[in-house]
């Protein structure tokens, strides 16, 4: 006789299985009977909640809802747990990778890749598969043996050796899920838990191996299992999309008929959905090839583009907000995300600016806990000999011994002074000996406890103690009792939901300290690997809290949070690439196929079906509102690359014609339309400020912010730092004679003043103290440039032959310089690594350049460097006598400087010279820079040069780029040619044919460009001046220095950089922008735009104006 069907399994399209399942649940419940609903794990919650809904009740009294891990854990408790100590997913991550390790001389093809972070999950995923499909390692090298030499056997060989090596660390004694699931499935039989009851399985997208089994079980008591699953038949306009679930739908049937458990299959009536006829349409047809048309107006669904995500998230915001307006309650919204990572931390942040309720279904990583870092890292500071990003880790972890101004010092000192590796074990050693001393203070009350723990780890001989010597530093550095004081700050501050993270943490980070316990016990566990097999069990943890409350907005991932049936959804992050399906395992989806083939096994991890998984996650979410929906992208990343949208959209665009895409790249970031909340209204007050007025419709907003007593402040803040609060334009006379010597001034500080007066304020007036870092910095990188290179002119004049000497000479000359100069730089970044010793070396490769060019030059031409390192306005023996500039109440100010090199010439056609000035950073002398002040250096140095002797006139004055220019290029010569070319000097010369050649041979120039025709003349544009007007350049910037000092002196700090015509200038590179507070946004506001001039119209107009004087 037959046996009545104990299984129904019941599929249908999605919004359809849940009434007919709750009217079955309902029937039992009212007889009074037990039923047992059975979800996945993330929708446990969601599960309860609509369960005590749909049957009215106040609670669950013979009705419960598992999850298959929570049911099998009611097993264990009820029947004990067996002989076998259980391993959690911690456990097991830790396991896999000592099983690597114990295996790692066998692989063939993991043998390197061992080694990298994420590798060992990977190889987990795959073992687990394997487990749950009964293969076993033997079972697997055995059927490899006859297969052929490829990639795909070599990967199978390496897992079954790491697999043996596993299996062999659980041996007897320990059971993974796997194992113990097979162990809780025959308790199961035996203790007849679910005996009678109804079993209902609901949610869950398709039947894995262990779901298959777990409801044969309870098949085998159960007085009746109701199965249900989201697909639709093959002949479906979109039936091929469901092909995967109707699989593993026959596979879950097979394995009913192995058991000879009678089951029918029944298809639900696919009647129309509750929801408006657009959301109808495409629930039907998003996913039918044919794409059919709505040929009629589309009022429940929105497309919405917008330029960035923030904007795209503040849009979506403003939707809800007018949801909720109109009576939505908070609970029938939902927010579902293609790239929830990314969106994650901008909802948390926009919606309660709105304030939105709302729940973000966020997974933190459980190694970004500050808790864990900090274990993590002091482990590998023992581990790794005292690395700097260990140490920096462990002190910024908020889990350290030290408080937060302790850290800062402690960090800036390791930063100024290069501290790292076991320099943190040893008394420091660099630096000004208060500041040493109190960094060292600090450097023994951190490594204290580290020391410690490293000798408790040291005389560990067993997994106990080892894990005990962890936790006395946890102990001995208060981070227990921090965590639960930071937990109850959380509380106290209204955020439960950080509150219950942190709980997790200190949680779980004893779990996996219980599991090391339970696995190793009397093995000692090594320093080396203590931290490698602890991240390896906490990697792939996450922590998370359930919602506060239940009135409030769902937000999580599509695919995550089962859609059920909310008044409103939206979709944001629809872009290219977030259904791809991404095989990212070790075995690529042709090899996963291959074999699944071959070993008769299902390893269900191929690329292509989380593609089509993750499409009908989309179908699913698309289709679940009952009222309105809006699809959402983004234009642009965070990073501004652009994006592309899903593909669907095209054909949701195509299947409603009537459907109009709102936004687009030139939507602003900040939204026009009327406030909704007061913290998002003062955003886009701010920029209506900024913009210069603020919309009518916006008025009675902002006058409301204005005066509310709970906002007034916020708004009066805002208004401040839209506008910008004014800036002062001067200082008390007094208070400017304290900061700046009124005796001496150097150019540089003149023309940082006409750059930004508010920069030289701060530079030379407030002085702040920048923080330092161990580099070589360009300041340094400039003085032994100019140390190198005026002891070369200095000496170079001594060696017999010089100039008409080979580069191989210049470089043994070199030779003989460069070191004195690295031995003074001796305890400096100049020798501490390999990093710096490289950028060293480059720049030695620099000065060998240059001096074989000056040496090269000087073959070519008649001027010879005649000094070099030329000081004037110094009061010491050798300096010249200072320039002096004429202020407005007749007093006079010194201005001193140093000369980077004076070239001369003396013969028959007279006596010239020019001044080199020796650039890091490549620079051209413009007529605008000059009258804006900015470049005067050159000048007044060729000014300062001619003091010293009245016999001669000038010939030029240059700069010299010092670098090593990249040449693209395989030819030696041309390669040789071209940064010659890229070295040559830039600046003014005196309109001299005579005078040129003297300087440049003209058949062979090489530090300067061909400025003169072979007729005499010279060529176009060529900065080309006679002497009176290179008398008049210098007599400008001389009286133009004499303004700026005027300025200086009268208190002028006004904020009014000077900018080219594209909005560059000091700005770009300000290392005081946190006190200026100026930033990209003013544009060319309150800035001093530079209008391009010539040096040839600078020359002619400072010479009529100086005629016209006359």
């Amino acid at each position: 006789m037959d046996r009545s069907p104990v299984v129904t399994i019941l599929a249908g399209r999605t919004r359809r299985l849940w009434q007919p399942l709750l009217q079955q649940l309902r029937i039992a419940h009212e007889l009074g009977q037990r039923c047992v609903l059975i979800v996945p794990e993330h929708y446990t919650l969601q599960a309860e909640r609509a369960l005590i809904s749909g049957l009215g009740t106040q609670g669950l009294l013979l009705a419960e809802v598992l999850s298959p891990s929570r049911l099998i854990q009611r097993v264990r408790d009820r029947t004990g747990t067996g002989q076998r100590v259980p391993v959690d997913e911690l456990g097991r991550s830790m396991t896999v990778m000592r099983a690597l390790e114990k295996s790692r001389a066998d692989l063939w093809f993991y043998y390197s890749a061992a080694s990298f972070p994420g590798f060992s999950p990977k190889l987990a995923r795959i073992i687990s598969a394997m487990k749950e499909s009964r293969l076993t390692p033997d079972a697997l090298l055995e059927h490899i043996a006859d297969w052929p030499e490829s990639a795909l056997q070599s990967k199978l060989h390496d897992t079954a050796r790491v697999f043996t090596a596993y299996q062999e660390l659980l041996s007897n004694q320990f059971a993974d899920e796997e194992d113990q699931a097979q162990d809780v499935f025959r308790r199961l039989q035996q203790s007849q838990l679910f005996a009678g009851a109804h079993i209902f399985v609901y949610g869950f997208d398709m039947f894995t191996q262990k779901l298959c089994d777990l409801i044969t079980q309870l098949s085998l008591q159960a007085r009746q299992v109701l199965v249900t699953i989201v697909s639709d038949a093959a002949q479906a306009p979109d039936g091929e999309a469901f092909a995967p679930v109707r699989d593993s739908t026959q596979h879950l049937m097979d394995a009913l008929a192995q058991h000879n458990t009678p089951y029918r299959f029944v298809w639900s009536d696919n009647e129309a959905i509750n929801a408006p006829a657009d959301i109808m349409h495409l629930e039907r047809h998003v996913l039918d090839p044919t794409r059919p048309r709505f040929e009629q107006p589309t009022h429940a669904v929105r497309l919405f583009a917008a330029p960035s995500p923030y904007a795209e998230v503040r849009n979506a915001a403003e939707y809800i907000a007018t949801a909720l307006r109109s009576g939505v309650p908070p609970s029938r919204i939902m927010v579902l995300c293609g790239n929830f990572e990314r969106y994650q931390g901008l909802l948390d942040a926009v919606l309660r600016d709105f304030g939105i309720p709302a729940y973000i279904a966020e997974k933190y990583p459980l190694t970004s806990h500050g808790l864990v870092r900090a274990t993590l890292s002091a482990l590998r500071c023992l581990s790794d000999g005292w690395r700097r990003e260990d140490v920096l880790d462990y002190l910024k972890s908020g889990f350290s011994v030290l408080d937060g101004q302790e850290v800062w010092t402690l960090e800036n000192y390791a930063d100024a002074y290069g501290i790292g590796g076991n320099r943190w074990r040893n008394p420091f050693d660099r630096g000004p000996e208060e500041e040493r001393e109190q960094a060292e203070q600090l450097r023994q009350k951190l490594i204290a406890p580290l020391l410690e723990l490293h000798q408790g780890l040291r005389k560990a001989r067993s997994a106990t103690a080892s894990i005990q010597a962890v936790l006395d530093f946890l102990h001995q550095t208060g981070a227990d009792t921090r965590t639960l004081n930071l937990e109850r700050d959380l509380l106290q501050k209204g955020l439960p939901e950080q509150a219950i993270r942190t709980r997790q943490v200190w949680g779980r980070l004893c779990a996996m300290f219980e599991q090391m316990y339970a696995l190793m016990e009397d093995a000692r566990i090594p320093i080396g690997r203590f931290a490698d097999w602890l991240e390896a069990g906490l990697a792939a943890e996450h922590i998370s809290a359930l919602p506060a409350h239940a009135e409030c907005v769902q937000c999580g991932d599509i695919g995550r949070l089962i859609p059920d049936e909310p008044q409103v959804m939206v979709l944001l992050g629809l872009n290219d690439g977030i259904l791809s399906g991404a095989n990212e395992e070790l075995l690529n989806d042709r090899e996963v196929l291959e074999a699944e083939a071959r070993l008769s096994t299902n390893l269900g991890m191929r690329g292509k079906l989380k593609q089509q998984m993750a499409l009908l996650d989309f179908w699913k979410a698309v289709s679940a509102p009952v009222d309105q929906l809006l699809l959402s992208y983004t234009l642009k990343d965070e990073e501004g690359n652009v994006l592309r949208p899903l593909g669907n959209i095209a054909a949701i665009r195509d299947m409603l014609p009537w459907l109009i895409e709102e936004g687009g790249a030139l939507v602003p970031e900040e939204s026009h339309v009327a406030p909704l909340a007061a913290v998002p209204a003062l955003d886009a007050v701010a920029q209506f400020l900024q913009e210069g007025h603020v919309p009518d419709h916006w008025q009675d907003a902002w006058a409301h912010l204005c005066h509310a007593p709970e906002w007034q402040d916020a708004a009066r803040n805002i208004y401040t730092a839209a506008l910008g609060e004014p800036p002062p334009q001067r200082i008390d006379k007094k208070l400017a004679d304290r900061l700046y010597d009124r005796s001496t001034t150097s150019i540089s500080r003149l023309e940082t003043f006409a750059k930004c007066p508010f920069q030289h304020y701060v530079q030379y007036g407030l002085t702040p103290q920048p923080r330092k870092e161990w580099l070589v910095q360009p300041a340094e990188r400039g003085e032994f440039y100019h140390e190198v290179l005026e002891a070369f002119v200095r000496n170079i004049p001594q060696v017999q032959g010089w100039p008409y000497i080979t580069q191989e000479q210049t470089d043994s000359v070199m030779d003989t310089l460069i070191p004195p100069s690295l031995e003074r730089r001796v305890g400096t970044p100049f020798h501490d690594n390999a990093r710096t010793r490289y950028a060293v070396k480059a720049m030695e490769d620099v000065v060998r350049r240059i001096a074989w060019l000056i040496t090269k030059g000087a073959q070519r031409s008649e001027f010879v460097p005649a000094m070099a390192e030329v000081r004037f306005g110094y009061d010491i023996p050798g300096s010249l006598p200072p320039l002096s500039l004429m202020l407005g109440d007749g007093s006079t100010l010194t201005v001193k400087g140093l000369i980077d090199r004076v070239d001369r010439y003396a013969g028959a056609a007279g006596r010239y010279l020019r001044v080199v000035d020796y650039k890091s950073r490549d620079e051209s002398l413009s007529g605008e820079n000059i009258l804006a002040g900015i470049q005067l250096q050159l000048l007044l140095y060729l000014k300062a040069a001619l003091q010293m002797d009245s016999r001669y006139e000038a010939a030029g004055a240059f700069y010299q780029h010092l670098t090593d220019p990249m040449i693209n290029t395989d030819d030696a010569a041309k390669a040789a040619a071209e940064t010659e070319k890229e070295l040559r000097y830039r600046g003014i010369a005196l309109d001299d044919v005579q005078v040129h050649n003297l300087m440049e041979d003209p058949d062979q120039p090489l530090s300067l460009r061909t400025r003169f025709k072979k007729d005499g003349s010279p060529y176009a544009n060529q900065p080309l001046f006679t002497q009176e007007e290179i008398r008049a350049f210098m007599d400008f910037a001389q009286y133009k220095a004499g303004q700026l000092a005027d300025d200086i002196l009268a208190g002028a700090v006004h904020r009014r950089p000077a900018v080219d015509k594209q909005g560059r200038g000091p700005c770009d590179y300000c290392p005081y922008m946190g006190i200026c507070r100026r930033d990209a946004m003013d544009g060319l506001r309150d800035a001093r735009l530079l209008t391009p001039l010539s040096l040839r119209a600078l020359a002619d107009s400072l010479v009529s104006s100086s005629q016209h004087q006359e």
